[in-house]
Protein backbone atom coordinates (compact mmCIF):
# COMPACT_ATOMS: atom_id res chain seq x y z
CA UNK A 1 0.00 0.00 0.00
CA UNK A 2 2.89 2.41 0.84
CA UNK A 3 4.18 2.55 -2.79
CA UNK A 4 0.97 2.42 -4.29
CA UNK A 5 0.30 5.68 -1.65
CA UNK A 6 3.46 6.89 -3.16
CA UNK A 7 2.56 6.94 -6.80
CA UNK A 8 -1.13 8.12 -6.09
CA UNK A 9 -0.61 10.69 -3.83
CA UNK A 10 -0.27 13.87 -5.68
CA UNK A 11 -3.52 12.41 -7.05
CA UNK A 12 -5.32 12.37 -4.01
CA UNK A 13 -4.04 15.32 -2.52
CA UNK A 14 -5.47 17.07 -5.88
CA UNK A 15 -8.64 15.49 -5.12
CA UNK A 16 -9.08 16.37 -1.19
CA UNK A 17 -8.08 19.95 -2.46
CA UNK A 18 -10.55 20.79 -5.27
CA UNK A 19 -12.96 18.93 -3.47
CA UNK A 20 -13.00 21.45 -0.93
CA UNK A 21 -12.50 24.68 -2.97
CA UNK A 22 -15.53 23.09 -5.01
CA UNK A 23 -17.51 22.83 -2.00
CA UNK A 24 -17.06 26.73 -1.77
CA UNK A 25 -17.96 27.26 -4.80
CA UNK A 26 -21.18 24.94 -4.79
CA UNK A 27 -22.05 27.81 -2.05
CA UNK A 28 -21.40 30.65 -4.30
CA UNK A 29 -23.63 28.89 -7.04
CA UNK A 30 -26.26 28.27 -4.93
CA UNK A 31 -26.21 31.90 -3.97
CA UNK A 32 -26.15 33.34 -7.20
CA UNK A 33 -29.23 31.14 -8.03
CA UNK A 34 -30.90 32.30 -4.97
CA UNK A 35 -30.40 36.04 -5.48
CA UNK A 36 -30.88 36.30 -8.97
CA UNK A 37 -34.00 33.47 -8.99
CA UNK A 38 -36.24 34.65 -12.04
CA UNK A 39 -33.87 37.38 -13.32
CA UNK A 40 -31.97 34.52 -14.48
CA UNK A 41 -33.36 32.86 -17.76
CA UNK A 42 -33.96 29.61 -17.21
CA UNK A 43 -31.42 27.59 -18.89
CA UNK A 44 -28.88 29.68 -17.11
CA UNK A 45 -29.89 27.87 -13.78
CA UNK A 46 -28.42 24.72 -15.35
CA UNK A 47 -25.33 26.41 -17.45
CA UNK A 48 -23.52 28.09 -13.84
CA UNK A 49 -23.68 24.17 -12.68
CA UNK A 50 -21.06 23.28 -15.72
CA UNK A 51 -18.88 25.13 -14.20
CA UNK A 52 -18.52 23.11 -11.27
CA UNK A 53 -17.84 20.39 -13.57
CA UNK A 54 -14.87 22.53 -15.18
CA UNK A 55 -13.33 23.37 -11.86
CA UNK A 56 -13.73 19.64 -10.60
CA UNK A 57 -12.01 18.69 -13.92
CA UNK A 58 -9.01 20.92 -14.31
CA UNK A 59 -5.37 18.95 -13.85
CA UNK A 60 -3.41 19.15 -10.32
CA UNK A 61 -1.41 22.12 -10.74
CA UNK A 62 1.52 21.63 -10.10
CA UNK A 63 1.56 18.59 -7.54
CA UNK A 64 0.59 15.92 -10.32
CA UNK A 65 3.11 17.02 -12.90
CA UNK A 66 4.81 13.79 -12.58
CA UNK A 67 1.91 11.27 -11.77
CA UNK A 68 2.25 9.82 -15.01
CA UNK A 69 5.80 9.26 -14.47
CA UNK A 70 5.75 7.95 -11.66
CA UNK A 71 3.34 5.37 -12.05
CA UNK A 72 5.30 4.53 -15.13
CA UNK A 73 8.51 3.64 -13.14
CA UNK A 74 11.30 2.23 -15.21
CA UNK A 75 13.64 -0.52 -14.51
CA UNK A 76 12.13 -0.54 -11.03
CA UNK A 77 12.17 -4.24 -10.03
CA UNK A 78 15.73 -4.45 -9.78
CA UNK A 79 18.33 -6.37 -7.57
CA UNK A 80 21.45 -4.79 -6.18
CA UNK A 81 20.24 -1.87 -7.71
CA UNK A 82 23.27 1.11 -7.07
CA UNK A 83 21.86 4.57 -5.41
CA UNK A 84 22.15 6.74 -8.50
CA UNK A 85 21.60 10.07 -10.19
CA UNK A 86 19.52 9.47 -13.45
CA UNK A 87 19.92 12.35 -16.16
CA UNK A 88 17.07 12.85 -18.64
CA UNK A 89 19.00 14.91 -20.87
CA UNK A 90 21.84 14.13 -20.10
CA UNK A 91 24.13 11.59 -17.96
CA UNK A 92 25.95 12.61 -14.84
CA UNK A 93 27.32 11.18 -12.00
CA UNK A 94 27.57 14.00 -9.40
CA UNK A 95 27.48 11.45 -6.81
CA UNK A 96 30.82 12.29 -4.06
CA UNK A 97 32.76 9.87 -2.16
CA UNK A 98 31.75 9.66 1.55
CA UNK A 99 33.19 12.71 3.86
CA UNK A 100 35.06 11.46 5.90
CA UNK A 101 35.72 7.50 4.19
CA UNK A 102 36.36 6.32 0.07
CA UNK A 103 33.75 5.85 -1.36
CA UNK A 104 31.99 1.80 -1.63
CA UNK A 105 29.54 0.45 -4.34
CA UNK A 106 26.23 0.32 -2.02
CA UNK A 107 24.41 -2.81 -2.67
CA UNK A 108 20.63 -1.04 -1.85
CA UNK A 109 18.55 0.35 0.83
CA UNK A 110 16.30 -1.59 3.36
CA UNK A 111 12.52 -1.13 4.10
CA UNK A 112 11.00 -0.95 7.26
CA UNK A 113 7.41 -1.34 8.06
CA UNK A 114 6.03 1.77 9.71
CA UNK A 115 2.38 1.95 11.73
CA UNK A 116 -0.09 3.64 9.73
CA UNK A 117 -0.42 7.32 9.74
CA UNK A 118 -3.44 9.60 9.73
CA UNK A 119 -2.92 9.79 5.99
CA UNK A 120 -2.05 6.72 4.99
CA UNK A 121 -5.60 5.94 6.82
CA UNK A 122 -7.19 8.37 4.75
CA UNK A 123 -5.98 7.51 1.38
CA UNK A 124 -6.73 3.74 2.39
CA UNK A 125 -10.54 5.08 3.23
CA UNK A 126 -10.55 7.10 -0.18
CA UNK A 127 -9.25 4.03 -2.46
CA UNK A 128 -11.76 1.57 -1.03
CA UNK A 129 -14.64 3.90 -1.34
CA UNK A 130 -13.83 4.52 -4.94
CA UNK A 131 -13.37 1.01 -5.64
CA UNK A 132 -16.33 -0.22 -4.00
CA UNK A 133 -18.49 2.77 -5.50
CA UNK A 134 -17.20 2.73 -8.60
CA UNK A 135 -17.64 -1.05 -8.72
CA UNK A 136 -21.01 -0.57 -8.13
CA UNK A 137 -21.93 1.80 -10.97
CA UNK A 138 -20.30 -0.35 -13.23
CA UNK A 139 -22.14 -2.94 -12.15
CA UNK A 140 -25.83 -1.12 -12.19
CA UNK A 141 -25.44 0.57 -15.48
CA UNK A 142 -23.96 -3.03 -16.99
CA UNK A 143 -27.53 -4.80 -15.67
CA UNK A 144 -29.54 -2.04 -17.24
CA UNK A 145 -27.59 -1.96 -20.50
CA UNK A 146 -28.31 -5.73 -20.52
CA UNK A 147 -31.61 -5.38 -19.39
CA UNK A 148 -32.57 -3.41 -22.39
CA UNK A 149 -30.88 -5.35 -24.53
CA UNK A 150 -33.16 -7.82 -24.40
CA UNK A 151 -36.10 -5.76 -25.41
CA UNK A 152 -38.25 -5.17 -28.19
CA UNK A 153 -37.95 -2.29 -30.41
CA UNK A 154 -41.25 -0.33 -30.53
CA UNK A 155 -42.84 -0.54 -34.36
CA UNK A 156 -46.16 1.27 -34.17
CA UNK A 157 -45.97 3.10 -37.49
CA UNK A 158 -48.03 5.94 -36.01
CA UNK A 159 -45.81 6.63 -32.68
CA UNK A 160 -42.65 6.02 -35.21
CA UNK A 161 -44.05 9.07 -37.37
CA UNK A 162 -44.97 10.96 -34.52
CA UNK A 163 -41.05 10.53 -33.12
CA UNK A 164 -39.83 11.49 -36.14
CA UNK A 165 -41.28 14.59 -36.54
CA UNK A 166 -40.24 15.76 -33.54
CA UNK A 167 -36.67 14.53 -34.16
CA UNK A 168 -37.15 16.84 -37.14
CA UNK A 169 -38.67 19.90 -35.64
CA UNK A 170 -35.71 19.82 -33.42
CA UNK A 171 -33.30 19.08 -36.48
CA UNK A 172 -31.91 16.12 -34.24
CA UNK A 173 -30.48 13.43 -37.15
CA UNK A 174 -29.07 11.43 -35.01
CA UNK A 175 -30.56 7.52 -35.17
CA UNK A 176 -32.38 6.29 -31.85
CA UNK A 177 -34.31 3.38 -31.51
CA UNK A 178 -37.49 3.47 -29.81
CA UNK A 179 -37.37 0.83 -27.14
CA UNK A 180 -40.08 -0.54 -24.91
CA UNK A 181 -38.38 -0.11 -21.61
CA UNK A 182 -40.28 -3.06 -18.92
CA UNK A 183 -39.81 -1.94 -15.57
CA UNK A 184 -38.42 1.11 -16.17
CA UNK A 185 -41.66 2.96 -15.48
CA UNK A 186 -40.61 7.09 -16.38
CA UNK A 187 -39.92 8.03 -20.41
CA UNK A 188 -36.04 8.03 -19.95
CA UNK A 189 -33.32 8.52 -22.25
CA UNK A 190 -30.68 6.12 -22.04
CA UNK A 191 -26.52 6.54 -23.28
CA UNK A 192 -25.34 9.68 -25.04
CA UNK A 193 -23.07 7.88 -27.85
CA UNK A 194 -25.53 5.60 -29.56
CA UNK A 195 -28.77 6.92 -27.00
CA UNK A 196 -32.66 4.79 -27.11
CA UNK A 197 -35.18 6.35 -26.32
CA UNK A 198 -37.37 4.27 -23.81
CA UNK A 199 -40.77 3.96 -23.18
CA UNK A 200 -42.91 1.30 -21.51
CA UNK A 201 -46.83 0.04 -22.96
CA UNK A 202 -48.40 1.85 -20.12
CA UNK A 203 -47.17 4.87 -21.75
CA UNK A 204 -48.53 4.37 -24.79
CA UNK A 205 -51.79 3.25 -22.93
CA UNK A 206 -52.45 6.37 -21.00
CA UNK A 207 -50.30 9.15 -23.17
CA UNK A 208 -52.96 10.53 -25.89
CA UNK A 209 -51.04 11.51 -29.27
CA UNK A 210 -50.03 15.61 -28.22
CA UNK A 211 -49.11 14.12 -24.21
CA UNK A 212 -46.98 11.54 -26.49
CA UNK A 213 -45.39 14.59 -28.31
CA UNK A 214 -44.98 16.53 -25.29
CA UNK A 215 -42.85 13.16 -24.20
CA UNK A 216 -40.88 13.26 -27.23
CA UNK A 217 -39.94 16.43 -26.83
CA UNK A 218 -38.59 16.52 -23.68
CA UNK A 219 -36.60 13.89 -24.30
CA UNK A 220 -35.01 14.75 -26.90
CA UNK A 221 -34.32 18.19 -25.40
CA UNK A 222 -32.14 15.77 -23.28
CA UNK A 223 -29.88 14.64 -25.88
CA UNK A 224 -29.73 18.05 -27.94
CA UNK A 225 -28.19 19.15 -24.78
CA UNK A 226 -25.55 16.13 -24.55
CA UNK A 227 -27.29 15.61 -20.72
CA UNK A 228 -26.44 12.41 -20.34
CA UNK A 229 -23.00 13.02 -20.93
CA UNK A 230 -23.06 15.45 -18.23
CA UNK A 231 -24.53 13.10 -15.81
CA UNK A 232 -21.97 10.57 -16.37
CA UNK A 233 -19.06 12.77 -16.09
CA UNK A 234 -20.24 13.93 -13.12
CA UNK A 235 -21.29 10.61 -11.87
CA UNK A 236 -17.53 9.73 -12.68
CA UNK A 237 -16.36 12.96 -10.32
CA UNK A 238 -18.76 12.06 -7.74
CA UNK A 239 -16.79 8.69 -7.36
CA UNK A 240 -13.46 10.35 -6.51
CA UNK A 241 -15.22 12.90 -4.29
CA UNK A 242 -17.54 10.26 -2.58
CA UNK A 243 -16.88 11.40 0.80
CA UNK A 244 -18.17 15.04 -0.06
CA UNK A 245 -21.85 15.21 0.97
CA UNK A 246 -22.24 19.36 -0.44
CA UNK A 247 -21.09 18.06 -4.17
CA UNK A 248 -23.41 15.09 -3.65
CA UNK A 249 -26.02 17.65 -3.09
CA UNK A 250 -25.24 20.28 -5.72
CA UNK A 251 -25.77 17.14 -8.25
CA UNK A 252 -29.29 16.55 -6.69
CA UNK A 253 -29.75 20.45 -7.57
CA UNK A 254 -27.57 19.88 -10.96
CA UNK A 255 -30.73 17.30 -12.09
CA UNK A 256 -33.42 19.41 -10.78
CA UNK A 257 -32.40 22.48 -13.33
CA UNK A 258 -31.52 19.91 -15.73
CA UNK A 259 -34.80 18.95 -15.75
CA UNK A 260 -36.57 22.46 -15.71
CA UNK A 261 -33.98 23.31 -18.72
CA UNK A 262 -35.39 20.35 -20.53
CA UNK A 263 -39.17 21.46 -20.16
CA UNK A 264 -38.52 25.04 -21.14
CA UNK A 265 -36.88 23.68 -24.29
CA UNK A 266 -39.56 21.39 -24.69
CA UNK A 267 -42.02 24.23 -24.30
CA UNK A 268 -40.08 26.15 -27.42
CA UNK A 269 -41.48 23.51 -29.76
CA UNK A 270 -44.85 24.05 -28.33
CA UNK A 271 -47.56 26.32 -29.19
CA UNK A 272 -48.40 28.24 -25.99
CA UNK A 273 -51.72 27.44 -25.50
CA UNK A 274 -50.95 23.80 -24.59
CA UNK A 275 -48.05 24.86 -22.27
CA UNK A 276 -51.11 23.96 -19.33
CA UNK A 277 -51.75 20.99 -20.75
CA UNK A 278 -47.92 19.59 -20.89
CA UNK A 279 -47.94 20.63 -17.27
CA UNK A 280 -51.01 18.05 -16.90
CA UNK A 281 -48.47 15.44 -18.68
CA UNK A 282 -45.90 15.65 -16.23
CA UNK A 283 -48.42 15.59 -13.15
CA UNK A 284 -50.07 12.04 -15.12
CA UNK A 285 -46.63 10.55 -15.34
CA UNK A 286 -45.52 11.30 -11.67
CA UNK A 287 -48.23 9.59 -10.37
CA UNK A 288 -47.51 6.70 -12.24
CA UNK A 289 -44.53 6.24 -11.41
CA UNK A 290 -43.95 3.37 -8.88
CA UNK A 291 -39.62 2.80 -9.80
CA UNK A 292 -37.43 5.30 -10.67
CA UNK A 293 -33.19 4.77 -11.77
CA UNK A 294 -31.17 7.33 -10.28
CA UNK A 295 -28.54 6.27 -12.87
CA UNK A 296 -26.28 8.41 -14.58
CA UNK A 297 -26.72 7.61 -17.91
CA UNK A 298 -30.56 7.66 -17.96
CA UNK A 299 -32.54 11.31 -18.17
CA UNK A 300 -36.20 10.68 -17.06
CA UNK A 301 -38.48 13.37 -17.66
CA UNK A 302 -40.08 12.54 -14.49
CA UNK A 303 -38.33 13.12 -11.65
CA UNK A 304 -40.59 12.89 -8.85
CA UNK A 305 -42.83 15.28 -6.81
CA UNK A 306 -40.21 17.03 -4.85
CA UNK A 307 -39.13 19.13 -8.09
CA UNK A 308 -42.67 19.32 -9.16
CA UNK A 309 -43.80 22.45 -8.10
CA UNK A 310 -41.13 24.01 -9.11
CA UNK A 311 -41.50 22.95 -12.98
CA UNK A 312 -45.12 23.68 -12.65
CA UNK A 313 -44.50 27.17 -11.81
CA UNK A 314 -41.72 27.45 -14.42
CA UNK A 315 -44.03 25.94 -17.13
CA UNK A 316 -47.49 28.23 -15.95
CA UNK A 317 -44.48 31.57 -16.53
CA UNK A 318 -43.11 30.28 -18.93
CA UNK A 319 -42.38 32.55 -22.12
CA UNK A 320 -40.07 31.55 -25.39
CA UNK A 321 -37.87 34.48 -24.86
CA UNK A 322 -36.98 32.08 -21.15
CA UNK A 323 -34.86 29.92 -22.80
CA UNK A 324 -32.80 32.58 -25.40
CA UNK A 325 -28.94 33.81 -24.38
CA UNK A 326 -28.80 36.63 -21.86
CA UNK A 327 -25.72 39.23 -21.19
CA UNK A 328 -26.72 38.66 -17.74
CA UNK A 329 -26.24 35.15 -17.97
CA UNK A 330 -23.19 34.91 -19.79
CA UNK A 331 -22.00 37.88 -17.42
CA UNK A 332 -23.02 35.55 -14.61
CA UNK A 333 -21.20 32.90 -16.38
CA UNK A 334 -17.43 34.52 -17.31
CA UNK A 335 -17.87 35.81 -13.33
CA UNK A 336 -18.04 32.28 -11.86
CA UNK A 337 -15.48 30.56 -14.46
CA UNK A 338 -12.80 33.66 -13.43
CA UNK A 339 -13.58 32.88 -10.08
CA UNK A 340 -12.82 29.28 -10.44
CA UNK A 341 -9.37 30.33 -12.01
CA UNK A 342 -8.35 32.46 -9.71
CA UNK A 343 -9.33 29.23 -7.40
CA UNK A 344 -7.40 27.22 -8.94
CA UNK A 345 -4.03 29.57 -9.07
CA UNK A 346 -4.44 30.53 -5.37
CA UNK A 347 -4.75 26.70 -4.40
CA UNK A 348 -3.07 24.69 -6.75
CA UNK A 349 0.31 27.11 -7.07
CA UNK A 350 0.58 27.66 -3.22
CA UNK A 351 3.84 28.16 -2.33
CA UNK A 352 4.08 27.26 1.23
CA UNK A 353 4.50 23.56 1.65
CA UNK A 354 3.24 23.01 5.88
CA UNK A 355 3.64 19.34 6.47
CA UNK A 356 2.80 17.63 9.80
CA UNK A 357 4.94 18.43 13.18
CA UNK A 358 7.75 15.93 14.21
CA UNK A 359 7.17 14.02 17.02
CA UNK A 360 10.29 13.22 18.96
CA UNK A 361 10.99 9.34 19.57
CA UNK A 362 12.34 8.23 23.28
CA UNK A 363 11.94 4.49 22.55
CA UNK A 364 14.33 2.18 22.89
CA UNK A 365 16.14 1.06 19.74
CA UNK A 366 18.20 -1.93 18.72
CA UNK A 367 20.93 -2.22 16.31
CA UNK A 368 18.21 -3.45 13.59
CA UNK A 369 16.29 -0.34 13.90
CA UNK A 370 18.72 2.48 13.29
CA UNK A 371 20.36 0.92 10.62
CA UNK A 372 17.05 0.61 8.73
CA UNK A 373 15.82 3.50 9.83
CA UNK A 374 19.32 5.48 8.70
CA UNK A 375 18.79 3.63 5.27
CA UNK A 376 15.33 4.78 4.89
CA UNK A 377 15.28 8.04 6.35
CA UNK A 378 13.39 9.73 3.10
CA UNK A 379 10.00 7.80 4.86
CA UNK A 380 10.19 9.32 7.41
CA UNK A 381 9.89 13.55 7.26
CA UNK A 382 9.11 15.66 4.59
CA UNK A 383 10.74 18.86 4.99
CA UNK A 384 14.22 19.45 6.34
CA UNK A 385 16.16 23.24 7.07
CA UNK A 386 19.04 24.01 8.30
CA UNK A 387 22.54 25.23 9.00
CA UNK A 388 25.74 23.18 9.81
CA UNK A 389 29.39 23.39 9.79
CA UNK A 390 31.31 20.44 8.27
CA UNK A 391 35.46 20.03 9.08
CA UNK A 392 36.94 17.38 6.83
CA UNK A 393 40.52 16.42 5.71
CA UNK A 394 40.67 15.28 1.98
CA UNK A 395 44.65 14.52 0.45
CA UNK A 396 46.11 15.93 3.50
CA UNK A 397 43.58 19.38 2.33
CA UNK A 398 41.85 20.69 5.50
CA UNK A 399 38.85 22.70 4.57
CA UNK A 400 35.61 23.71 6.71
CA UNK A 401 32.24 24.08 4.72
CA UNK A 402 29.66 26.20 5.97
CA UNK A 403 26.24 24.45 4.81
CA UNK A 404 22.71 26.08 4.33
CA UNK A 405 19.86 24.01 2.87
CA UNK A 406 15.81 23.45 3.02
CA UNK A 407 14.36 20.29 1.07
CA UNK A 408 11.02 19.12 0.56
CA UNK A 409 10.85 15.81 0.29
CA UNK A 410 7.31 14.24 -0.57
CA UNK A 411 5.96 13.58 -4.18
CA UNK A 412 7.71 16.51 -6.26
CA UNK A 413 10.96 16.99 -4.29
CA UNK A 414 13.06 20.23 -4.14
CA UNK A 415 15.74 21.50 -2.70
CA UNK A 416 18.13 24.40 -1.83
CA UNK A 417 22.01 23.70 -0.44
CA UNK A 418 24.32 26.36 -0.40
CA UNK A 419 28.07 25.59 0.39
CA UNK A 420 30.59 28.31 1.52
CA UNK A 421 34.26 26.30 1.48
CA UNK A 422 36.94 28.14 3.50
CA UNK A 423 40.36 26.42 2.72
CA UNK A 424 41.96 26.83 6.38
CA UNK A 425 45.69 27.07 4.72
CA UNK A 426 45.29 29.88 2.06
CA UNK A 427 42.14 31.44 3.61
CA UNK A 428 40.86 31.31 0.71
CA UNK A 429 36.40 31.20 0.14
CA UNK A 430 34.71 29.79 -2.27
CA UNK A 431 30.56 30.07 -2.56
CA UNK A 432 28.46 27.24 -4.22
CA UNK A 433 24.54 27.03 -4.90
CA UNK A 434 23.04 23.85 -5.72
CA UNK A 435 18.70 23.62 -6.51
CA UNK A 436 16.88 20.78 -7.37
CA UNK A 437 13.52 21.50 -8.43
CA UNK A 438 10.68 19.46 -10.70
CA UNK A 439 13.82 17.08 -11.98
CA UNK A 440 16.42 19.99 -12.88
CA UNK A 441 19.47 20.54 -10.94
CA UNK A 442 21.25 23.74 -11.30
CA UNK A 443 24.62 24.46 -10.08
CA UNK A 444 25.73 28.31 -9.86
CA UNK A 445 29.02 29.63 -9.21
CA UNK A 446 29.13 33.02 -7.81
CA UNK A 447 32.66 34.01 -8.53
CA UNK A 448 32.23 33.50 -12.03
CA UNK A 449 28.50 33.79 -12.11
CA UNK A 450 27.77 31.22 -13.92
CA UNK A 451 25.62 28.40 -13.51
CA UNK A 452 24.86 25.03 -14.95
CA UNK A 453 21.87 23.31 -15.50
CA UNK A 454 20.67 19.66 -16.34
CA UNK A 455 17.49 17.70 -16.35
CA UNK A 456 17.63 14.75 -13.83
CA UNK A 457 15.34 12.47 -11.10
CA UNK A 458 17.53 11.47 -8.64
CA UNK A 459 16.19 8.14 -7.45
CA UNK A 460 17.06 5.89 -4.10
CA UNK A 461 16.76 2.49 -4.13
CA UNK A 462 13.69 0.64 -1.19
CA UNK A 463 14.91 -2.64 0.08
CA UNK A 464 13.99 -5.82 2.41
CA UNK A 465 17.11 -5.77 4.86
CA UNK A 466 17.71 -9.69 6.22
CA UNK A 467 20.62 -11.41 8.06
CA UNK A 468 23.06 -13.40 6.11
CA UNK A 469 22.83 -16.83 7.84
CA UNK A 470 26.52 -17.54 7.10
CA UNK A 471 27.70 -14.38 8.57
CA UNK A 472 25.32 -12.40 11.37
CA UNK A 473 27.47 -9.57 11.58
CA UNK A 474 26.98 -8.38 8.34
CA UNK A 475 23.43 -7.18 6.50
CA UNK A 476 22.12 -8.38 3.13
CA UNK A 477 19.76 -6.11 0.71
CA UNK A 478 17.10 -7.34 -1.23
CA UNK A 479 16.27 -4.35 -3.47
CA UNK A 480 12.98 -3.97 -5.10
CA UNK A 481 11.88 -0.58 -6.23
CA UNK A 482 13.24 2.78 -6.03
CA UNK A 483 11.68 6.22 -5.50
CA UNK A 484 12.63 9.96 -6.31
CA UNK A 485 13.99 12.61 -3.24
CA UNK A 486 15.75 15.88 -3.73
CA UNK A 487 19.38 16.41 -4.86
CA UNK A 488 21.32 18.64 -2.27
CA UNK A 489 24.80 18.16 -2.46
CA UNK A 490 26.82 18.28 0.82
CA UNK A 491 23.78 18.07 2.89
CA UNK A 492 22.11 14.25 1.23
CA UNK A 493 24.57 12.47 2.59
CA UNK A 494 23.32 13.77 6.31
CA UNK A 495 19.59 13.60 5.63
CA UNK A 496 19.73 10.72 3.98
CA UNK A 497 22.46 8.92 4.92
CA UNK A 498 22.17 5.91 3.36
CA UNK A 499 25.36 5.06 2.15
CA UNK A 500 26.84 6.04 5.80
CA UNK A 501 24.70 3.70 6.95
CA UNK A 502 26.18 0.96 4.09
CA UNK A 503 29.44 1.65 4.73
CA UNK A 504 29.81 2.38 8.85
CA UNK A 505 27.66 0.45 9.87
CA UNK A 506 27.51 -3.02 7.77
CA UNK A 507 29.49 -4.72 9.90
CA UNK A 508 27.56 -5.11 13.73
CA UNK A 509 30.35 -6.11 15.68
CA UNK A 510 32.42 -3.04 14.98
CA UNK A 511 30.08 -0.22 16.45
CA UNK A 512 27.19 -0.26 19.13
CA UNK A 513 24.86 1.90 20.69
CA UNK A 514 26.52 4.71 23.21
CA UNK A 515 23.52 6.47 24.57
CA UNK A 516 19.72 6.18 23.64
CA UNK A 517 18.60 9.65 24.41
CA UNK A 518 20.15 12.61 23.44
CA UNK A 519 19.39 15.98 22.97
CA UNK A 520 20.38 18.11 20.41
CA UNK A 521 18.56 21.32 19.12
CA UNK A 522 15.14 20.03 20.45
CA UNK A 523 15.63 16.74 18.68
CA UNK A 524 16.19 13.57 20.42
CA UNK A 525 19.73 11.67 19.56
CA UNK A 526 20.70 7.72 19.08
CA UNK A 527 24.74 7.89 19.80
CA UNK A 528 26.50 5.49 17.93
CA UNK A 529 30.22 4.75 18.77
CA UNK A 530 31.92 2.67 16.10
CA UNK A 531 36.17 1.40 15.10
CA UNK A 532 36.98 2.76 11.53
CA UNK A 533 40.03 1.05 9.30
CA UNK A 534 42.01 4.14 8.12
CA UNK A 535 45.05 5.87 8.55
CA UNK A 536 44.08 9.19 10.58
CA UNK A 537 40.77 8.31 11.69
CA UNK A 538 40.38 5.00 13.95
CA UNK A 539 36.77 5.98 15.56
CA UNK A 540 33.22 7.58 15.21
CA UNK A 541 30.51 9.01 16.94
CA UNK A 542 27.46 9.57 15.27
CA UNK A 543 24.00 11.19 16.56
CA UNK A 544 21.31 10.12 14.43
CA UNK A 545 17.69 11.23 14.92
CA UNK A 546 15.50 8.28 16.57
CA UNK A 547 12.57 9.97 14.27
CA UNK A 548 13.66 10.27 11.20
CA UNK A 549 16.96 8.56 10.49
CA UNK A 550 19.16 11.66 9.52
CA UNK A 551 22.36 12.02 10.62
CA UNK A 552 22.53 15.13 12.86
CA UNK A 553 25.84 15.30 13.95
CA UNK A 554 29.00 13.47 13.49
CA UNK A 555 32.84 13.04 14.50
CA UNK A 556 36.09 10.90 14.04
CA UNK A 557 38.41 10.64 15.70
CA UNK A 558 42.75 10.14 15.38
CA UNK A 559 44.24 6.95 17.73
CA UNK A 560 45.00 9.68 20.79
CA UNK A 561 40.92 10.24 20.60
CA UNK A 562 41.28 13.79 18.79
CA UNK A 563 38.90 14.68 16.57
CA UNK A 564 39.53 14.99 13.00
CA UNK A 565 36.67 15.69 11.34
CA UNK A 566 33.06 16.46 12.33
CA UNK A 567 29.63 17.87 11.47
CA UNK A 568 28.66 20.54 13.92
CA UNK A 569 24.51 21.00 13.61
CA UNK A 570 23.57 25.10 14.15
CA UNK A 571 20.37 25.29 13.18
CA UNK A 572 17.86 22.34 12.45
CA UNK A 573 14.13 21.81 11.80
CA UNK A 574 12.15 19.35 10.58
CA UNK A 575 9.13 19.13 9.14
CA UNK A 576 8.35 22.63 9.18
CA UNK A 577 6.71 24.97 7.18
CA UNK A 578 8.92 26.00 3.33
CA UNK A 579 8.23 28.26 1.25
CA UNK A 580 8.90 26.29 -2.30
CA UNK A 581 9.29 29.59 -4.50
CA UNK A 582 12.70 30.14 -2.41
CA UNK A 583 13.67 26.66 -3.83
CA UNK A 584 13.35 27.91 -7.39
CA UNK A 585 17.23 30.19 -8.44
CA UNK A 586 17.12 33.20 -9.51
CA UNK A 587 19.22 32.88 -12.80
CA UNK A 588 18.82 36.76 -13.87
CA UNK A 589 22.39 38.28 -14.46
CA UNK A 590 23.77 34.41 -14.22
CA UNK A 591 25.89 32.72 -17.83
CA UNK A 592 25.36 29.23 -18.60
Amino acid sequence: MSNLQYYVEPFFNWVIKTSLFCSVLVGIILLVKLTLRDRLPVRWHYILWLTLIFRLLLPPLPDGVKVVDNILPTNNLTTNVTPSIIAQQEYITVQKPLPFVDHKNIQGNNYKKQPLSFEQIAFSVWLLGVICIGVLTVFINVRLYLYVKRKSFITDSEVCNLFNCCKETMSIKKRIPLVYSGRVSSPTVLGFIRPKFLLSQDHLNILNKTELEFVFYHELAHIKRNDVFANCLMNVLLILHWFNPILWYAYFHMRQDQEIGCDALALTYIKPEKKIEYGYTLIKLVDEISIRYPISSLANMAMGKGVLKRRIIMIKQFEKKSYRWSLLGVFTLAILLAFSLIFVNKSSLVSVYKPGKQKENYQVMMKDDIFKKMQTSFNYFKTAKGKMILHSINNGIVSTNEIDYEAVNNSTPSGYNKVLTTNTKTGEKLTNLTYYNQNTYWDINKSNSTYKESGYIQKETLGRTERLTANKDKYSINVYSVREYPLLDEANFYLFPYEIANTYLDNSVKWKIEKQNEEILGHNTLVIKGELDQNLSTSFRFWVDKDTGILVKYETYNKDGKVLSYLDPKELTINGSIDTNELKPNLKGLKR
